[in-house]
Order: C-alpha cells, then structure tokens, then sequence
C-alpha cells in the first residue's frame, strides 16, 4: 500500500510489457467495442471495463497511488472477462492463464530498498610491483626450454602463457564422435510434412504467413478471427442458422 517508487514504476511497465506479448493477451490489449463485436449489452453487464493498453496508461501518467491499485485493475479486467463470457468460455480460459503469467511475474516485485542500489566497498587492488615478483616466482620455476612430464620421459615446449603445451599421441584410440547433420535454414514446420515434395514449399510459407498473423502486433483486428464464434456467450443465437460453414484463425 506504499507509493509507488521510481525504480517499481520502471519495473512494472518492463513487465507489463512483457505480460502484453503472451499469447493469452489477446482479447485484453485493448477497450471492449461492443459496436464492432456486435454485443450491445456489454456495457450494462460490465460497468467498470479495463484492458491492458488503459493499465499502461495510467502506469505510465503515475495514476497509481500504489501496487494493490495497479494489480486490482488487472484482477478487474480477467473478472470482466469471467463475468460477460461465463467461467467455460475460451475468453475466460486465457484470462485465467493470463492471470497465472502476471502473479507469477509480480512474485518477483522489488521492494523499495533493494530497488536503490548499495554503495559496494571497493576491493584494494595490490599495487602493481606487488604483483611482479609472485610472477617472476612462477617464471623461475619452470625452466626456459620446456616443461618435464610426471614420468621425466617427455618434454612438452612451453606456451606464450608460461604453460606446457601437451600433445597428446595420435595412435592412442579414442572414440569416435557422432556427426549430428546441421539444421535446415529454411522456416521449420510446426505441423507435419506435406507428403507431395510439390507442395512442401508453399505449405510451408501458408503456414509461416498463418503464425504471423495471430501475432499481438496484429491483434487490434484480427482478434475478432482467432477463436470459433460463439453464439451463445455474443447474444447471437441465429448465427448458425446464417452461416453454415463457420471457420476461423484457430481452426
């Protein structure tokens, strides 16, 4: 019930931006338009509508006077959703799973202390002739033209760093490493292959093109195409009676 800091208000509106990018918020980026969805009843249903771009603008215009205000108002907008469409609703679905992303992120809500950052003691680096003669010490142990295995039968040349290069014999056997084939560079299928070659490529540029689409950039109009209509939770019960083949984005 604090005010909000500075460093919290950075937070929160990186993890809200976050919170907007998931699948499951979709149907929340923006104000409910009940003309454009054909559901004129929706204002008298849900009094006190909420979505996520009116949360990021009030986040950002310092609307909040503290975190339990912030985290109502989203709280508000998955209820809005249970409320109009009914708990079965596939709206209702992702409002929850929503929910389950934004507490989970929220969990890890700094406080104000460790938001300010802690004045670190700075470590007192020895000086720099201290360091030499430890070096010099290292240098005199290993003699200049090589370095002598455990056994004394080897003599292995030293390296720029001082170390011995080891060379391992090449007729010793050793196990041979699988050869893994390189992925293909083209877009992958998220579906199975089509089983004409003639088709594969095509097939596979519709079914980038279809991912695209349902992108969150995308969602200001293609929301009302990704899931089935629903007659029943929209108030439009001749809508299969007019319609005989209903198809949308999902299926």
């Amino acid at each position: 019930t604090l005010p909000i800091t500075k460093s919290q208000q950075k937070w929160l509106i990186d993890k809200l931006k976050n919170v907007r990018k998931v699948k499951a918020a979709l149907p929340f980026q923006h104000p409910v338009d009940p003309v454009a969805l054909n559901i004129p009843s929706y204002p008298t249903i849900v009094t006190r509508p909420m979505d996520l771009s009116t949360i990021e603008s009030k986040l950002k215009n310092e609307q909040y006077g503290c975190i339990d205000e912030y985290v109502g108002d989203f709280n508000l907008m998955i209820q809005n959703s249970i409320t109009f469409n009914g708990p079965d609703h596939a709206v209702s679905a992702l409002g929850q799973s929503l929910k389950a992303y934004f507490d989970k992120q929220m969990s890890s809500l700094p406080s104000d202390a460790s938001t300010q950052p802690a004045k670190a003691k700075k470590e007192k680096k020895p000086p720099v002739a201290a360091q030499r003669p430890a070096a010099s010490r290292r240098e005199s142990k290993v003699s200049v033209g090589g370095a002598r295995s455990p056994s004394g039968n080897e003599t292995f040349a030293l390296g720029p760093n001082g170390m011995p290069t080891i060379r391992r014999d090449s007729t010793i056997d050793r196990p041979k490493r699988e050869i893994h084939r390189p992925p293909p560079r083209d877009l992958p299928y998220s579906t199975a292959k089509p089983k004409r070659k003639k088709y594969q490529l095509e097939l596979k540029f519709c079914d980038y093109v279809a991912t695209e689409m349902t992108k969150p950039k995308y969602s200001k109009f293609s929301y009302p195409f990704v899931v089935p209509v629903d007659p029943v939770a929209l108030n439009i019960p001749n809508y299969h009676n007019i319609i005989k083949k209903p198809m949308d984005m999902q299926t």
